[in-house]
């Protein structure tokens, strides 16, 4: 076979099939044959409309996460509630606790579990790659020549490593925008994460450096649009008319002068710390966490 002219020829090929990888090769090869696009173009097209298919998942997980952000200041006292009384291995006080925390949920209807929507797009990705992946193996007819630019062929990594590199790139960007985000409420984890994830995304380059360049048009295609709609959320109109509700700060003392910062200057608020000043916030932090744990045992 010297190209792909109709519906079925990747199932000829040993491709396609009713799993999820089969049904993404199936829709690749229906969007290649409708659209007359390219193959590059017809996988960058595909990622889009995945997805659009799949905002909405993300617009509930994101409504989820900040319902439950706000409810934080409420929570945490139980949750140390709970985790004291586990301690002294006091069901009773579990439960209490827990039927507490299930009354602020349902008062809030909120469910603590919403968050988990945005979990939807791992399936899809994951299809995609095995599914590019294998048709790059093969390779499917017009891979070799319908790559673009200096990847004119998908079947064939690209040596000259830009688009590994522009992966890597792209999600270090968006990695570092969400941090920055998720600062305010919690500096010291963000910063832990970033401090891990940098590291591992440079790594990653050459881990990925070998596979297709096919999978590396989903990927950056894919990244782009995580970006674009990070920036597009941040928008507070964009939040209200989505029903999304802006996070309320709960942060105190020298934690919430760090927030403070950061939402004024960016992650430049965040320096480096001496060995006093970690002391002295570890230290506040265990002391509060104490007298929670000392308060609901007295109870």
């Amino acid at each position: 076979m010297i190209a792909i002219t109709k519906v079925g020829d990747l199932e000829t090929l040993g491709l396609g099939g009713w799993g999820p990888v089969g049904i993404v090769q199936q829709i690749l090869e229906g969007i290649y044959l409708t659209s007359g696009m390219p193959w590059w173009a017809t996988i960058a097209a595909t990622t889009v409309l995945f997805r659009v298919a799949l905002f909405p998942f993300v617009i509930k997980s994101q409504r989820a996460a900040a319902q439950l952000g706000n409810l934080k200041p409420l929570i945490l006292p139980i949750q140390e509630e709970m985790k004291a009384a586990q301690a002294i291995k006091n069901k009773e006080k579990q439960m209490a606790a827990f039927t507490k925390l299930q009354a602020i949920y349902k008062e809030a209807n909120v469910n603590p579990l919403a968050g988990l929507w945005g979990l939807a797009q791992v399936p899809v990705f994951m299809s995609m790659f095995f599914g590019l992946k294998g048709m790059a193996e093969l390779p499917v007819p017009g891979f070799s020549t319908g790559g673009a630019l200096w990847f004119s062929d998908l079947s064939a990594m690209d040596p000259t490593y830009i688009l590994p590199i522009t992966a890597a790139g792209t999600m270090l960007v968006v990695m570092e925008y969400s941090m920055e985000a998720q600062a305010s409420a919690n500096a010291a984890q963000s910063q832990m994460i970033k401090s891990v994830m940098r590291p591992l995304l440079f790594f990653s380059i050459f881990f990925t450096g070998a596979m297709p360049a096919a999978v590396f048009a989903y990927w950056v295609t894919s990244n782009f649009l995580t970006l674009g709609q990070f920036f597009l959320l941040r928008d507070q109109r964009v939040k209200d008319y989505l029903g999304i509700p802006a996070i309320k700060g709960d942060a105190s003392g020298p934690a919430k002068a760090l927030s403070t910062g950061i939402a004024r200057d960016g992650m430049l608020a965040v320096r480096p710390m001496n060995f006093g000043e970690a002391w002295g916030l570890a230290k506040d932090e265990a002391q509060r966490r104490k007298a929670v744990v000392d308060a609901a045992v007295k109870k």
